[in-house]
Protein backbone atom coordinates (compact mmCIF):
# COMPACT_ATOMS: atom_id res chain seq x y z
CA UNK A 1 0.00 0.00 0.00
CA UNK A 2 1.46 3.34 -1.05
CA UNK A 3 1.82 6.39 1.18
CA UNK A 4 -0.47 8.77 -0.75
CA UNK A 5 -1.63 12.32 -0.05
CA UNK A 6 -4.52 12.52 2.37
CA UNK A 7 -8.07 11.89 1.08
CA UNK A 8 -11.14 13.12 2.94
CA UNK A 9 -14.82 12.37 2.55
CA UNK A 10 -16.89 15.55 2.39
CA UNK A 11 -20.21 15.26 4.22
CA UNK A 12 -23.37 17.18 3.37
CA UNK A 13 -26.49 17.67 5.43
CA UNK A 14 -29.74 16.63 3.76
CA UNK A 15 -32.95 18.70 4.13
CA UNK A 16 -34.33 16.16 6.62
CA UNK A 17 -31.25 16.60 8.86
CA UNK A 18 -29.44 13.39 7.96
CA UNK A 19 -25.78 13.46 6.93
CA UNK A 20 -24.71 11.95 3.61
CA UNK A 21 -21.37 11.60 1.78
CA UNK A 22 -21.06 14.53 -0.60
CA UNK A 23 -17.81 13.72 -2.34
CA UNK A 24 -14.12 13.08 -1.91
CA UNK A 25 -11.48 15.75 -1.40
CA UNK A 26 -7.97 14.77 -2.47
CA UNK A 27 -4.92 16.86 -1.57
CA UNK A 28 -3.36 16.35 -5.00
CA UNK A 29 -4.34 13.70 -7.54
CA UNK A 30 -1.21 14.46 -9.60
CA UNK A 31 1.02 13.96 -6.56
CA UNK A 32 -0.69 10.66 -5.77
CA UNK A 33 -0.18 9.41 -9.32
CA UNK A 34 3.49 10.38 -9.16
CA UNK A 35 3.96 8.47 -5.89
CA UNK A 36 2.35 5.33 -7.35
CA UNK A 37 4.44 5.54 -10.52
CA UNK A 38 7.67 6.03 -8.58
CA UNK A 39 6.83 3.16 -6.24
CA UNK A 40 5.95 0.94 -9.21
CA UNK A 41 9.30 1.78 -10.86
CA UNK A 42 11.33 1.09 -7.74
CA UNK A 43 9.57 -2.23 -7.10
CA UNK A 44 10.06 -3.29 -10.74
CA UNK A 45 13.81 -3.15 -10.20
CA UNK A 46 13.67 -5.53 -7.22
CA UNK A 47 11.10 -8.23 -8.07
CA UNK A 48 11.14 -10.89 -10.81
CA UNK A 49 7.56 -10.39 -12.03
CA UNK A 50 6.14 -7.01 -13.13
CA UNK A 51 4.14 -5.27 -10.37
CA UNK A 52 0.41 -4.67 -10.85
CA UNK A 53 -0.65 -1.11 -10.14
CA UNK A 54 -4.04 -0.72 -8.42
CA UNK A 55 -4.62 3.02 -8.79
CA UNK A 56 -8.05 3.22 -7.13
CA UNK A 57 -6.79 1.33 -4.08
CA UNK A 58 -3.50 3.24 -3.95
CA UNK A 59 -1.60 -0.02 -3.95
CA UNK A 60 0.91 -2.05 -5.91
CA UNK A 61 0.68 -5.84 -6.02
CA UNK A 62 3.93 -7.79 -6.34
CA UNK A 63 5.03 -11.39 -6.21
CA UNK A 64 8.22 -11.35 -4.17
CA UNK A 65 10.41 -13.51 -1.99
CA UNK A 66 11.49 -12.52 1.53
CA UNK A 67 14.88 -11.48 0.15
CA UNK A 68 13.26 -9.26 -2.44
CA UNK A 69 11.02 -7.62 0.16
CA UNK A 70 13.79 -6.67 2.60
CA UNK A 71 15.30 -3.82 0.49
CA UNK A 72 12.01 -1.92 0.33
CA UNK A 73 10.81 -2.41 3.93
CA UNK A 74 12.05 1.08 4.85
CA UNK A 75 10.97 2.77 1.61
CA UNK A 76 9.25 6.06 2.57
CA UNK A 77 6.70 5.59 -0.25
CA UNK A 78 5.32 2.42 1.36
CA UNK A 79 2.69 2.72 4.07
CA UNK A 80 1.98 -1.00 4.55
CA UNK A 81 3.04 -4.40 3.25
CA UNK A 82 0.44 -7.13 3.32
CA UNK A 83 1.14 -10.68 2.30
CA UNK A 84 -0.80 -13.62 0.93
CA UNK A 85 -3.55 -11.67 -0.78
CA UNK A 86 -5.09 -12.98 -3.98
CA UNK A 87 -5.25 -10.65 -6.99
CA UNK A 88 -8.52 -11.27 -8.80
Amino acid sequence: EARLPRREVVLKRLPDGRVSPGGLRVASRVEGEAVLEELNRSLSEVVDFPPTLLRAAGAVVVRATNRQIRPFLDNPLIRAIRRNRNLR
